[in-house]
């Protein structure tokens, strides 16, 4: 970590302290983030019409960029070990409870960034919250102390390339779909 990250961390500490109000958004963002982004692909699934395939393609799409995003940051975070903006000599306290493991990259950053860059084929009402949430997602990380924004950073392209990446995995995944509805009887893609 440079010295970038330490002035954006005291700045963040600073920010904290007098805009206490957003404390419990930014705890909730941090602590539930893998369950709002669940939630949203939850109900954009029964949202879209009827035989909107593109729609629900867009999401397996993302779920699968998500997925290897979040496994990618997590080796990675296996073979370096950084200390985190709380556990430094600084005596900055995070927002939020959370074990003192390695902060590089941000797994929580790099699974939200997939999930956004993932939808790329969704429609705007599914791409506008999802691309809002990665970037709330982002910001909470620094905010609470967790992540240096180095970190962040380097989820957001773990995040990305992991989404780029997987684009043609999904096709696969939608195949068995199909092939699974076909077999069962039951379709739940409706």
């Amino acid at each position: 970590m440079g010295w970038l990250d330490r002035r954006l961390i005291q700045t963040a500490d600073r920010l904290e302290k007098r805009l206490s109000v957003a404390q419990p958004a930014v705890r909730f963002v941090t602590t539930y983030s893998p369950h709002l982004f669940g939630a949203l692909f939850i109900a954009s699934w029964y949202a879209a019409k009827r035989g909107d395939d593109e729609t629900r393609f867009a999401i397996v799409t993302s779920v699968t960029a998500g997925t290897i995003a979040v496994a990618l940051a997590k080796a990675i975070s296996h073979t370096t070990h950084r200390s985190r903006p709380f556990s430094g000599p600084d005596g900055i306290a995070p927002l939020v409870e959370h074990r003192d493991d390695s902060s590089f990259p941000s797994d929580h950053s790099a699974g939200a960034v997939a999930f956004a860059v993932g939808l790329a084929g969704a429609p705007l009402w599914l791409k506008l919250p999802a691309a809002g949430l990665a970037g709330i997602v982002a910001v909470s990380r620094i905010y609470s102390k967790l992540h240096w924004p180095s970190d962040v950073l380097a989820g957001a392209a773990v995040g990305f390339a992991a989404a780029k990446v997987s684009a043609r995995i999904p096709g696969a995944v939608w195949r068995v779909t199909r092939l699974g509805v076909q077999i069962s009887g039951v379709n739940y893609l409706r």
